[in-house]
């Protein structure tokens, strides 16, 4: 069911209910899946949108915790009530996607929503469970597209260089080169930009194991070499361990995997 609504916030995004369709799962009751384009708002049109997919029960369950947490940002909002009956009437669908883009509209608007453990675990968890199985049975190509609409999703929400937005990027370097994506030096190569203003240490534990993946994909590129190994004498020099111990995406999926759970 296509729906012909779009709400922009003032930070530059714009979120758009794009379709709806029922969702039969097995064993399960019927429920609607509202699916959602997010594009950042400026001089030229968005060319790489992220899309987001949720239920009615996974939009409240969000709105219900945010606003116990941050009771003073939802005062004017109408939030889409509960139905007991009529969840498939297009007048009702239409009237919660109106409802949903303005709840998101909202959070993009405010720095201290975006940020929220609760909206980041919102926005990736769900797909985040599904890429780690992927790669868990190294179907890294099926994994690609998920993974590069979640950082396409997260770069939009968060600052470049938030952890959510790194962890999503390090592991789409990874896919690409697992599946033979040329992009991946290209990523690595943007990847290691943005580690250069970086201190937070959860973060930095990935940097050496991103510097030992970027000499492979950048093999036989002088100039990129002498780059990563530069960046390596400087880490070992402030008395950071430069050892290969550790593969990047192994280190990812155990970390992701315990953000997920919890």
């Amino acid at each position: 069911m296509k729906i012909q609504i779009k709400m922009s916030g003032p930070n530059g995004l714009q979120f758009e209910v794009i379709s709806t369709r029922t969702v039969e799962p097995t064993n399960q009751k019927k429920y609607v899946a509202y699916k959602v384009v997010i594009r950042k708002l400026s001089g030229a049109e968005d060319i790489n949108p992220a899309f987001l997919e949720r239920r009615y029960n996974e939009f409240l369950a969000l709105y219900n915790r945010l606003r116990r947490e941050f009771p003073s940002h939802f005062l004017g909002l109408q939030f889409p009530r509960k139905a007991i009956i009529g969840n498939f009437n297009p007048d009702i669908i239409a009237s919660r996607s109106a409802g949903f883009e303005a709840f998101l509209s909202l959070i993009g608007s405010e720095s201290q929503l975006r940020h929220s453990p609760l909206v980041i675990a919102f926005l990736q968890n769900k797909e985040l469970d599904e890429v780690i199985k992927l790669i868990q049975h190294q179907e890294y190509e099926q994994a690609r597209p998920l993974v590069e609409n979640g950082f396409r999703l997260m770069n939009k929400m968060q600052t470049d260089r938030a952890p959510s937005v790194l962890r999503w990027l390090c592991l789409f370097v990874c896919v690409c080169w697992f599946s033979g994506d040329k992009r991946a030096e290209a990523l690595v190569g943007l990847a290691i930009r943005r580690y250069q203003a970086v201190s937070d240490i959860d973060l930095l534990r990935y940097y050496v194991p991103l510097l030992h993946l970027a000499k492979k994909i950048c093999h036989g590129s002088t100039a990129e070499t002498e780059i990563i190994a530069n960046q390596l004498a400087k880490l070992k020099a402030c008395g950071m361990p430069t050892d290969h111990s550790r593969d990047l995406l192994s280190l990812l999926i155990e970390d992701l995997s315990q953000s997920v759970v919890s």
